[in-house]
C-alpha cells in the first residue's frame, strides 16, 4: 500500500505555494537583487528536496509497517486454524474416532458452485475418513462464514460422493443469543455443529 499524494491535491498544493510564492516574491522583488532572489530559488529548492526525502522516508517506513502487519496476521490466521482443527479431532477423538487427521487444503470448483468470484475453495481442515469438513474463523460476526461452510460442504459431498459432518469453529462470536440460536438451528439441519471456542 503507497501513500502517495493524489495528483489532484498535489496540483491544489503547487497552485497554493505557487501563488503565495509569487505574492511573496513580489514583495521581495522590490527589496532583492537578482543574485539574492537567485539564492532564495536555491534555498527553496533544497527545503522541497528535503521534504519529498521525508515523504519517501515515510512511505518507506509505512510499508515496512504494513508488511510486519500482514506477516503477524498471517502467523495468527495459521496458528488459529491449526488450533481449531486440534479442537474438532479432540472433540471426535472423545467419540471414539482416534485416527482423524484433519489437514487444510485447495480445491478446484471450475462451475463456481462454491463462489461466483473464484474456482478456488480453501478448506480450513478436512478428512475423507471419517467424512469432516472445519470452517475457522477469528470472530462470528453474522452468518457468512456459516453459509460459505454450508456451500463448502456441499461441494465436497459432490465431490467425494459421500455426506459429511461439519464443524464451525469461532475463537469468538459477536451475535446476539438470538441470531446465535438461530444459526444454530440452520447449521444442525445441514449437520454442522458450532464450536464458540
Amino acid at each position: 500500500m503507497t501513500s502517495r499524494l493524489e495528483p489532484e491535491l498535489v496540483e491544489k498544493l503547487e497552485e497554493i505555494v505557487s501563488r503565495r510564492l509569487k505574492a511573496e516574491l513580489e514583495e521581495r522583488s522590490k527589496l532583492m537583487t537578482t543574485d539574492q532572489f537567485q539564492q532564495a530559488m536555491e534555498r527553496m529548492d533544497e527545503r522541497f528536496a528535503r521534504m519529498d526525502e521525508r515523504f519517501d522516508n515515510f512511505e518507506s517506513s509505512q510499508n515496512q509497517l504494513l508488511y510486519m502487519v500482514k506477516d503477524i496476521s498471517s502467523q495468527m490466521g495459521k496458528s488459529l486454524e491449526q488450533f481449531g482443527r486440534n479442537m474438532v479431532e479432540r472433540v471426535l477423538l472423545g467419540e471414539g474416532f482416534t485416527k482423524l487427521v484433519l489437514k487444510g487444503d485447495t480445491l478446484e470448483d471450475p462451475t463456481y458452485s462454491v463462489s461466483s468470484a473464484t474456482t478456488t475453495v480453501e478448506i480450513d481442515g478436512i478428512s475423507l475418513d471419517p467424512p469432516i469438513i472445519v470452517e475457522i474463523t477469528a470472530v462470528l460476526r453474522d452468518e457468512d462464514k456459516a453459509q460459505r461452510l454450508i456451500a463448502k460442504k456441499k461441494f465436497v459431498e459432490q465431490k467425494y460422493h459421500k455426506e459429511f459432518r461439519g464443524f464451525l469453529v469461532a475463537s469468538g462470536c459477536e451475535l446476539d443469543s438470538a441470531s446465535k440460536a438461530t444459526l444454530v438451528g440452520k447449521l444442525h439441519l445441514e449437520n454442522i455443529e458450532l464450536l464458540n471456542l
